[in-house]
């Protein structure tokens, strides 16, 4: 029996080991909170009832993950510990009633945000750091991207030593417009917004921060000298006077029946939050007996987090599609009877990889529990194996490719699985819609369906096939793909007034893995053409400002690679624009010569909207300040970026002056 033990819990210490760096080192969970949370209690009640076999290594002793690399780690001056949780409303009661037998307090309770957490410390009332949690006791330095976050002020008067604790976190509207950008270019979606938060947290642009409107909401002053502070309520309070933004809901309870309102209560309304939220936290408020009540090497005493149950629907699944992206990815796609989960009728769920559909052990026939992540993405979290037909076969991802046949590999470090073909027919089908998009060359008429009838029926067979579709236009008429002889004149006379987008538009097109339609700007503004953006090498792209290692090496595999020379060069040959317009044939207007950068977060329009506007009034976006920068467009949180303009001595206005040009 000992021997069945030991081998129980190493199992389960090593799942939990990679499901942790999954989650907190790379941001791309393996298993849902529900599943990990099932092995971790079986790991701790195991460990309980055996001590004597629990390892050094075990997840159950640690907090987090370690330091990712590329990220400078720097000590905490106070452990940022994780929280006791409890899953039932007898563990809040418990909780609060061993504390009231020894002590006459009250508590605050609070939602538990569902993000990255960090320490953001001030020195003589200036912003110095920001560190994640880590493991606890080291952490990421992300100062940078830090000073970005809305709710995060750069100074706060009156200070000589403040260290704040909150949570960084991703508001449901701006992730869900994040993952419909990641799915256009052909990268990998992200499963829910907290690792969406942490995998922005830890980008080495800080633009990145402000572009997808990351947050940050204050749960806890670590350290305040030399104002003096009492209780964690109070605390909450003199955060938001000074300009951090909290958690809207909080209060000060005092019985265990009130911390069960407070939980139910939160609990009815989070479907309706605008920020995901994952439990609610109960602690004592007076902060003197919290020091009395002090910590475990894991969690302080004086704090529990009640965790919600997801909802959740039981349903049949019918089959696993192996779906092929533009990039290659080959992505496991479950498809099962309806069931309504939030407000929605769900049928499909991805399951992400091998790994994950080893993990839950599910296989076509099963009876499976599925879930919605934050309310947004539905998820396949458990599997009721006691159901299972008795014919059921285990699912293994094909060695060829669903689409074309060819090999696959699997790339280094991930679990994702591959198509080594190029030419795979489901990978030209999704580039030429992608070339064809909104963000790139603009195509009207050209979408999905219509693209996927054009590559089965031989219209065309790649991103050039589309400029010689004029030649086919009789025959395309008679089929109908497209439609009746005057909608098929539109969608041809769209392809060739595609020929003088922007250089920026077609670098997107092109579908450099990582180069989204700003980078595009920055490097059509910095190169001026196509053939001095291929001729570069990593050196040189990285030193544009903006540009990181990863995105320069990807762009420097694409032009060495001979199908993208022979794509450019015919791209060339039928007209398109491979040149930034000479100055004199820019756009005219009140920003003409002006080289322009925005940071921060404007009120009156986004970023995306802030650029455009700029470039169409006849100035140019820089991703940074530089000698050559003119103007600022600063809202708020514009943190170092306005620093520099002013001791620049460079002219800086606002998003309503910016916008008050527009008329």
């Amino acid at each position: 029996m000992s021997e069945a033990i030991r081998r129980r819990i190493n199992e389960l210490t090593d799942t939990l080991i990679r499901l942790s760096r999954a989650y907190y080192e790379l941001d791309s969970p393996e298993a849902s909170d529900q599943l990990y949370d099932e092995l971790m209690q079986e790991l701790s009640a195991l460990e309980r009832a055996h001590p004597e076999l629990a390892r050094d290594d075990s997840p159950s002793r640690t907090v987090g993950g370690r330091v990712a690399s590329g990220l400078r780690g720097v000590e905490h001056t106070v452990p940022l510990l994780s929280l006791q949780d409890v899953f039932d409303e007898a563990g809040v009661i418990r909780f609060v009633e061993s504390i009231r037998q020894e002590h006459e307090t009250a508590f605050a309770a609070e939602a538990k945000i569902d993000g990255l957490s960090l320490a953001v410390r001030y020195e003589n009332g200036q912003l110095v750091r920001a560190l994640t949690r880590g493991d606890g006791m080291r952490g990421e330095d992300v100062t940078e991207n830090a000073a970005r976050l809305i709710g995060v002020p750069g100074s706060v008067p009156g200070t000589v030593l403040l260290e704040v604790r909150g949570e960084a976190f991703l508001p449901r509207d701006a992730f869900i417009r994040l993952n419909q950008r990641q799915e256009a270019l052909g990268g990998r979606l992200f499963a829910n917004a907290r690792n969406a938060a942490a995998g922005t947290m830890r980008q080495q642009n800080p633009d990145t921060v402000s572009e997808r409107r990351m947050a940050f909401f204050a749960f806890n002053v670590q350290v305040h000298e030399p104002v003096q502070l009492t209780g964690h309520v109070e605390s909450l309070k003199w955060l938001e006077e000074k300009g951090f933004d909290v958690a809207p809901r909080y209060e000060k309870i005092h019985t265990a029946e009130e911390a069960l309102q407070f939980i139910r209560s939160l609990g009815a309304a989070r479907r309706d939050l605008p920020y995901d939220i994952d439990g609610a936290v109960i602690k004592v408020d007076d902060l003197q007996l919290r020091e009395q009540l002090g910590q475990t090497a894991k969690a302080p005493r004086w704090a529990i987090a009640y965790k919600y149950p997801a909802e959740a629907a039981f349903t049949i699944l019918r089959r696993i599609d192996a779906t092929v992206g533009r990039t290659g990815r080959i992505t496991p796609l479950a498809a099962f009877d309806p069931v309504r989960l939030a407000g929605t009728t769900v049928t499909r769920a991805t399951l992400h990889n091998q790994n994950m559909i080893d993990l839950l052990d599910v296989r076509v026939g099963d009876t499976i529990s599925v879930q919605k992540g934050g309310d947004i993405i539905p998820a396949i979290v458990a599997v009721d194996h006691a159901k299972r037909p008795p014919d059921s076969q285990p699912y293994t991802l094909p060695d060829a490719c669903p689409a074309c046949g060819a090999g696959t590999h699997r790339a280094v470090d991930t679990a994702d699985l591959y198509c080594q073909n190029p030419d795979c027919p489901a990978q030209i089908k999704r580039r030429i819609e992608w070339f064809a998009g909104k963000d790139a060359l603009d195509i009207e008429g050209l979408g999905s369906r219509t693209v996927d009838r054009l590559v089965d029926e031989a219209y065309i067979a790649s991103i050039g096939d589309i400029y010689r579709l004029r030649e086919k236009s009789d025959a395309l008429v008679k089929s109908g793909i497209i439609g009746r002889e005057k909608r098929v004149g539109a969608v041809l006379a769209n392809i060739e007034a595609s020929k003088d987008r922007p250089l920026a538009r077609l670098i997107t097109g092109l579908g450099i893995l990582g180069v989204g339609a700003q980078t595009s700007g920055w490097l059509a503004s910095h190169f001026g053409s196509l053939d001095r953006l291929a001729a570069a090498d990593e050196q040189t792209l990285i030193e544009i400002p903006g540009i990181g290692p990863e995105t320069a090496k990807s762009i420097t595999e694409f032009f060495a690679d001979p199908r993208a020379r022979r794509l450019i060069d015919r791209l060339a040959r039928c007209g398109l624009n491979m040149a930034e317009q000479a100055a004199s044939e820019q756009m005219s207007g009140p920003l003409s010569g002006e080289y322009v950068v925005v940071t921060g977060t404007l009120e009156t329009m986004g970023r995306k909207e802030a650029h455009a506007l700029i470039e169409s009034l006849g100035g140019t976006v820089q991703p940074q300040v530089t000698g050559k920068t003119t103007l600022v467009i600063a809202g708020e949180a514009a943190g170092s970026k306005l620093q520099k303009a002013r001791t620049l001595g460079i002219r800086i206005e606002n998003g309503s002056w910016l916008s008050d040009l527009r008329a």
